[in-house]
């Protein structure tokens, strides 16, 4: 009898052992660092996407879509009247990784205003997605109402000069 009771307390404490493993295994690994000078704590990756607008747009220089991670990650699409070119992903150097999420940063999604206004014939939307991890925070944007803010036009060319320089492709933005 004793042995029987020694081996189901030995599979209570077994199976309370595997539950408890699997919940920490699948616990959520990413967690905001306390310091963020200390890289030996994991951080939440934010992504940001840029959309240029003007898939069907009559001038025909489509829509680029351009997604980045916190990582340094960049991956760049472009959509033109119903076709669409995923190009090579790549990895933006430190350096670059650094001055362009200083730009993203620049242009503060979260407070960025929406264009209210409707747009005028033939005019694009810039749509700009800002994702920390917990939030996500979408602003779309009128070009016209673009050109007047410099943050936002300084992004978009620094968008582009990363595109014309990994992929050698020339795109048209603005």
């Amino acid at each position: 009898m004793n042995t029987k009771k020694n081996t189901g307390r030995i599979a209570f404490l077994l199976i309370l052992v595997f539950l408890l493993t699997a919940q920490i295994l699948a616990g959520d690994k990413k967690k905001p660092a306390d310091n963020p000078g200390d890289k030996t704590q994991e951080t939440k990756i934010r992504m940001f996407e840029f959309s240029s607008g003007g898939r069907y747009h009559p001038s025909g220089y489509g829509e680029w879509i351009v997604k980045l991670e916190s990582d340094g990650e960049m991956s760049v699409s472009h959509k033109m009247r119903g076709r669409k070119k995923n190009y090579k992903s790549f990895k933006l150097t430190e350096e670059e990784n650094e001055k362009i999420w200083k730009t993203v940063d620049s242009i503060n999604v979260k407070k960025l205003k929406s264009s209210t206004r409707p747009g005028v014939p033939d005019e694009v939307k810039y749509t700009f997605t800002l994702s920390d991890g917990d939030r996500k925070y979408k602003k779309s944007i009128w070009i016209n109402d673009a050109r007047e803010k410099n943050d936002v036009m300084t992004l978009v060319d620094s968008l582009a000069g990363l595109i014309k320089k990994h992929l050698k492709r020339k795109p048209v933005m603005k």
